[in-house]
């Protein structure tokens, strides 16, 4: 009696332990969900595989196709950049013939009674999500008499890639002013080189270049991929080269790794937060803003620093032109304060020319939705009063007539 007595404690004992477990792993659940849809904080783990769309993705590129749809293209210097004479109708996008979006050509010799402007950056710089007409570069061009304005932004670029292709495309254009476009959270792209190892939610599978710091000094590493024929080694043995590529990815050697039983809430809470953590202790953001002893804000002001000098060398004037994201318009509004802050001080010990486009934004648009000033990037609105800043801003300080 006394046997059968146990058993029966021993069992209510495990299924209450069970109910408790399950109701725990129902928690976290519940938890990784407000995460993501209040702080944007996914469950995002370095994989050493590829998907069945990745392969699909690299079979297009081999094929030639690239990112056809999205008109862009492998580059072995740059990682990507888009393709030449392309029409993208349902979008109304047009890339002329040097590269760079909008209607106009421009002529590698420019018109000696015409000053020209040419700006570089990520896809607040291209002006994602907008017609041709709508980005800040055509309104600044309508609102200069004798000004072209060639907008050279790439989708996803980071400051080296921008930095780069004014290297390899830009300065034969000989622009009188150079525009460096740069979006507050582009300083954890300047120490990625693989995208999927710091964002997930995209499809760019392009390597790109990046910098490393030795000596404190910049060192360059190269595109991983130097041609599109090296993408099928790339299938052939995923985990080989994603672990070469990443040998200097910031993610890759910081971030947590797919593990067995990430199937469980729990597990992915506890390396979500556990990561989280260790971001606000040593990371790229600590207290809120730019954290100057990370590698990545050294990182950042040298790539700056390299960018202007090269700029100023090639007798041109660079204005840095800085743009928020949908989370530091709403911060400001909150406070007046910025995460990038660190970096206006570098500039201004510096004495860097800078715009910064939060300000404006604010003053314009006060009491906007945030919604209709963001749409993922900024609205025809938001664009035309960066363009109104920017025009002021070059006339205030003589750059222009």
């Amino acid at each position: 009696m006394q046997i059968f007595e146990k058993v029966k404690i021993d069992q209510r004992v495990w299924l209450t332990i069970l109910v408790v477990y399950l109701l725990i792993e129902l928690l976290c659940w519940g938890f990784l969900g407000l995460l993501a849809k209040y702080k944007g904080l996914r469950f995002e783990p370095v994989r050493l595989t590829l998907s069945i769309s990745e392969k699909n993705f690299i079979n297009s590129i081999l094929d030639g196709k690239d990112w056809a749809r999205i008109y862009l293209e492998f580059d072995k210097d740059l990682g990507w950049k888009p393709r030449k004479n392309f029409w993208v109708v349902p979008d109304k996008v047009y890339t002329n013939f040097s590269g760079t979006r909008g209607p106009g050509n421009y002529a590698v010799n420019k018109d000696p009674f015409k000053k020209r402007i040419a700006a570089f950056g990520d896809s607040f710089t291209y002006c994602e999500g907008v017609l041709d007409t709508n980005t800040w570069e055509y309104f600044l061009e309508k609102m200069l008499p004798n000004v072209e304005v060639m907008n050279f932004g790439v989708p996803a670029y980071g400051l080296d890639q921008a930095y780069w292709r004014y290297i390899k495309e830009g300065k034969a254009f000989k622009p009188d002013i150079v525009l460096i476009g740069y979006l507050s959270e582009n300083i954890f792209r300047n120490v990625n080189n693989y995208r999927p190892f710091y964002w997930q939610w995209g499809n760019i599978l392009f390597p790109k270049p990046v910098y490393n710091l030795k000596n404190d000094e910049l060192q360059l590493m190269p595109n991983y991929f130097r041609q599109k024929n090296d993408y099928r080694t790339f299938l052939s043995d995923p985990e080989k080269h994603l672990s070469a590529i990443g040998k200097y990815d910031f993610y890759f050697n910081s971030k947590y790794y797919v593990g067995k039983f990430d199937f469980l809430p729990s597990v992915r809470l506890f390396k979500l937060v556990r990561y989280r953590f260790k971001q606000q202790r040593d990371g790229i953001i600590t207290g809120g803003s730019y954290n100057v002893d990370s590698i990545a804000f050294k990182i950042t002001t040298r790539i700056f620093d390299k960018f202007i000098e090269e700029v100023k060398r090639d007798g041109s004037m660079p204005v840095i032109v800085i743009f928020p994201e949908t989370s530091d318009l709403e911060r400001y509004r909150l406070e007046k304060t910025k995460v990038y802050q660190p970096l206006l001080d570098y500039f201004k010990k510096k004495n860097y020319q800078y715009i910064d486009a939060l300000p404006l934004i604010d003053f314009w648009e006060p009491n906007t939705d945030i919604n209709q000033i963001f749409r993922v990037h900024f609205s025809p609105r938001a664009n035309f009063i960066i363009s109104k800043g920017i025009q002021e801003y070059l006339k205030l300080n003589n750059y222009l007539p």
